[in-house]
């Protein structure tokens, strides 16, 4: 698949570029960190030049100031430099593209209701459900990679998410996967192979991640989980699964096979939880087995 960037604000400037990094406008001063993929970051408030004036020197950039006398009107008029620091626990959210295929599935990674999408230090990237609403006023149209994913939420209910800057949480060294999810969701629907090519079916492991509040009871928060049309685990509870209210916990199931589709099923307890009881799901994690493994 051909790597891609992209410009997707007003772009009347020279691309330039470290070993590591890329530097061009995008409306803004746009950030690219080439070593390890981690997506476009923009630097707000600030209009580059319309020539080569992101200048990457000795591990510094350097921006002459470009913008006066320019129509464009941006609060910040000044010459920029930044500086390397190290980088933050989680990174920063990010959009990612891709005009390519998106089938057969490899491995996917869903972070429900985050804000936007993450590769994080081992390299996983982790992208955000539903996508988010990556929107450009010079034609480029919804431009972050499109899922072609079904769920279904109770009434009412829906995507959440909450700051995780300072968060810890039990059971995790990344709170931040466990600061967003999906309350009420009953099934998902994920492509991941094209049947119409006639592929073989392939297996997959599956996990998910699952988190309680502080202060919830065990007892309250409970379903099954259907995985392909089959109950996989009864009478989930996160809090007893994790041993304690505010904490996160995983399960996994493997050998989980897909012809096309995977289909997953949250089952409440109870003919109508409230969103006391009601399942939330914080993560989706879909593998493929290496290639000659069932």
């Amino acid at each position: 698949m051909t790597w891609e960037f992209l410009r997707p604000g007003h772009c009347c400037a020279i691309t330039s570029a470290s070993a590591h990094t890329l530097f061009y406008r995008s409306f803004y001063a746009a950030i690219y960190e080439l070593t390890g993929d981690k997506g476009l970051n923009l630097f707000g408030a600030i209009r580059p030049g319309c020539w080569l004036n992101m200048v990457p020197a000795c591990g510094m950039m350097v921006m002459p100031e470009a913008s006066s006398g320019c129509t464009c009107s941006f609060p910040i008029r000044c010459s920029l430099a930044l500086a390397p620091r190290p980088d933050r626990i989680r990174g920063n959210w990010t959009v990612f593209i891709c005009h390519g295929p998106t089938r057969p599935v490899k491995h996917l990674s869903l972070n429900l209701g985050a804000p936007g999408d993450l590769r994080d230090k081992d390299g996983t990237l982790w992208l955000a459900w539903p996508r988010p609403r990556a929107v450009s006023n010079i034609g480029y149209g919804h431009y972050a990679m499109k899922l072609y994913l079904k769920d279904r939420v109770i009434p009412g209910m829906g995507y959440s998410r909450r700051d995780d800057r300072g968060v810890t949480i039990g059971g995790t060294s990344r709170p931040w996967l466990f600061t967003s999810w999906a309350l009420g969701l009953q099934s998902m629907e994920i492509p991941l192979l094209d049947r119409k090519k006639g592929r073989p079916p392939v297996s997959y492991t599956v996990r998910m991640g699952f988190h309680s509040e502080k202060g919830e009871r065990p007892g309250k928060r409970v379903f099954d989980i259907r995985v392909q049309g089959k109950v996989l685990l009864r009478g989930f509870d996160p809090v007893r699964a994790a041993g304690g209210p505010g904490k996160a916990v995983v399960r996994e199931f493997k050998g989980i096979r897909v012809k096309d589709s995977l289909f997953l099923d949250f089952l409440p307890h109870g003919r109508r939880p409230g969103r006391e009881a009601a399942p939330r799901v914080d993560f989706v994690q879909v593998l493929a087995a290496p290639e000659g493994k069932k």
